[in-house]
């Protein structure tokens, strides 16, 4: 009878808890939770948590962590510390995870974006990297823009819906995962001046593109614009 705690698995447990988060949860996040649960730790998968112990557990981290990066390995066990801890297990904390990789981060330089943005200027992707240019703003921000958020008569942007992809890889909007997520920002009279001939409806998206397009025309004009940096999220004073 899987109804006693120690008969119920891994794999059930970690069903029941992304269930009872459907509707709490981002659809992003929601999906991360899938994709680890189809794919990390499926020696354990169908382990009773009446049986479960620390070897177990961590010869399924020690197999999970070939060929994958040490955070994704940490993702994974850090899923299933959260609903296993709450279920009275003691030893999350002492399994060993492989070592983080160090990773240099490099920031462009004011010049460099400006030499980017004269290589892309007149293109669609122009306006789009503007926004994270100016703002600040996560992509996902920013294809979540429509033109009822851009105020230009007080020259302000309202941050109130995001687009993320859901577990069946489908772009769905939301509200912005925290409350600190929506806000008012001032914007730079260039960014106005540069988009306000594009305006279109009210409850139109400022980028009707596909967000997938837009980030794949974003990684081509990177290449060839010899611009070796990530998501440009850095203001221009």
């Amino acid at each position: 009878h899987d109804s006693k705690p120690d008969n119920i698995t891994v794999g059930r447990l970690a069903d029941t808890f992304i269930d009872s988060l459907a509707n709490l949860r981002s659809p992003s996040t929601i999906a991360a939770y899938k994709k680890i649960r189809r794919t990390a730790l499926q020696s354990i998968s169908d382990v009773r948590l009446g049986v479960l112990t620390k070897e177990l557990y961590q010869k399924a981290i020690s197999e999970y962590s070939k060929g994958r990066s040490p955070k994704t390995v940490k993702n994974a066990h850090m899923f299933y510390k959260q609903i296993l801890e709450d279920k009275g297990f003691k030893f999350l904390d002492r399994i060993t995870l492989p070592a983080p990789e160090k990773h240099e981060v490099t920031i462009p330089t004011k010049d460099e974006i400006n030499k980017f943005l004269a290589f892309i200027s007149g293109s669609r992707i122009y306006y789009y990297v503007l926004f994270a240019v100016c703002l600040g703003l996560r992509r996902s921000e920013i294809v979540g823009l429509r033109w009822k958020n851009i105020d230009f008569n007080n020259r302000k942007v309202i941050i109130e819906r995001v687009r993320v992809k859901d577990e069946f890889y489908q772009w769905v909007e939301k509200a912005p995962k925290s409350y600190c997520g929506k806000r008012v920002l001032d914007a730079p009279q260039a960014l106005l001046e540069a988009i306000e001939p594009l305006s279109g409806a009210p409850g139109d998206y400022v980028f009707d593109d596909s967000p997938d397009a837009l980030e794949g025309l974003y990684k081509r004009v990177k290449a060839q614009g010899n611009f070796p940096f990530g998501w440009v999220k850095a203001l221009l004073a």
